[in-house]
């Protein structure tokens, strides 16, 4: 990235502070994260994922919008942690599925659904389809009227198959664990 060239706006302090904070206590080692935010979510899960696993551990990354792929990977390079994190310009729901397909299906800890994505059950489902059970599914944005969190966050409510809780600091989080 050159010199005094801006960067999109990063993700909110408090957000990532949270962030790396949530990944490091879980001790994830295989992640997920979708959306934008300039690659600094992928950048702080890189950071926790190889605190934790080391070499071994890995994030894969989804999003389609654009100069995306160009601008975070100048940033992950610049962290040292590029070579943690597989970057894929496919949409979500594409990506999410293809994970799946190639045997991450039920092994991954956590996944990171950033708030400028719009969501809908499809994505929630292929989202629990990859994680274990015990692993953590988190949506941004959750107070946005716009993005879908909330119908996910009542559905999620309701089903038997996770626990979740909706944290209304900054945007909001749904946070969901797969309980089987």
């Amino acid at each position: 990235m050159a010199e005094g060239e801006a960067l999109p706006d990063p993700m909110p302090e408090d957000e990532s502070a949270f962030l790396g904070f949530l990944l490091r206590q879980l001790d994830v080692r295989l992640a997920v994260q979708v959306g934008g935010s300039a690659g600094y979510a992928a950048l702080i899960a890189a950071e926790a994922v190889r605190h934790n696993a080391g070499p071994g551990g890995r994030v894969f990354t989804f999003s389609d919008t654009g100069d995306f792929t160009k601008t975070a990977r100048s940033l992950w390079q610049s962290a040292g942690v590029e070579s943690t994190i597989n970057c894929d310009p496919s949409p979500a729901r594409q990506g999410l599925n293809d994970l799946a397909l190639s045997g991450y299906e039920g092994r991954i800890d956590f996944v990171w659904i950033d708030r400028d994505v719009i969501v809908g059950l499809e994505l929630y489902e292929q989202a629990l389809t990859i994680l274990h059970t015990g692993g953590t599914l988190v949506f941004a944005g959750a107070r946005s009227q716009t993005s879908g969190v909330q119908d996910i966050a009542r559905f999620a409510h309701k089903d038997q198959r996770v626990r979740s809780v909706v944290s209304t600091s900054g945007d909001g989080l749904l946070l969901i664990t797969k309980t089987s």
